[in-house]
């Protein structure tokens, strides 16, 4: 008997979870609970001193991946019992397939980041409440690709915890995966894009508003200076 390769057993705990469980809702929780970490660790590194968003949003970022990887490996370790051994034995009966940058030009993107913020000063009270926008946009659409692609993640760490706890001798050598790498090739880049528009976003607040350190208190800066 042939042992099915590490994707189609995938494919068939894709469907299973898609069929019995609900796995979007789960990750919507997760995905929440990572976002309400990553909010007290920009609390908390505001009141360490952190003032610069620039630096601090990404920070909390960082600190939101690290709460969602440690909520993964909650998730996996309560379904470990249920899901992980019928990723042992239920799957296996399928059959295999067969088959196998120039200074001159940072200079030129400086002249014109400066146009822009420029810009955005000239009509501050459109500027930050555009930024807000883009803000939680930003966070919704993060959010989305992570929860859009629940199935296919949970699928892929329910059978990589069962080829690595009991089933790694059956698998050729590079089928086999351990679950954190593959949560960090998973989400590793809706999390780094996150990071990066908070971080320009950041930036641009605290260019239009050097004193503030929130968005909240530009807005209210901001608000003062119309009235």
């Amino acid at each position: 008997m042939k042992w099915p390769s590490r994707n189609e057993r995938v494919r068939a705990m894709r469907q299973r979870l898609e069929t019995q469980g609900w796995p979007r809702l789960q990750m919507s929780l997760l995905v929440a609970l990572a976002g309400a970490a990553g909010f007290l660790g920009n609390w908390g590194l505001l009141h360490a001193g952190f003032g610069k968003m620039a630096l601090r949003y990404p920070l909390a970022v960082l600190v939101a991946w690290g709460a969602f990887l440690a909520l993964l490996w909650v998730w996996l370790k309560a379904r470990e019992s249920e899901d992980v051994a019928d990723a042992g034995d239920a799957l296996d009966l399928l059959p295999e397939s067969g088959g196998a940058p120039a200074r001159a030009g940072n200079a030129a993107s400086d002249a014109g980041t400066g146009d822009l913020f420029d810009g955005l000063a000239a009509a501050d009270e459109f500027a930050l409440p555009l930024i807000a926008i883009v803000f939680v946009v930003t966070l919704l659409l993060a959010a989305l690709w992570i929860v859009t692609g629940a199935p296919t993640l949970f699928a892929e760490l329910l059978v990589d915890s069962a080829l690595s706890a009991s089933l790694y001798h059956r698998m050729r050598h590079g089928d086999a995966n351990h679950w954190l790498e593959t949560a960090w090739r998973r989400t590793r880049t809706p999390f780094a894009v996150t990071a990066l528009m908070l971080a320009l976003l950041g930036f641009a607040v605290q260019t239009l508003h050097p004193g503030a350190h929130t968005l909240g208190q530009a807005m209210a800066a901001a608000h003062a200076r119309n009235d």
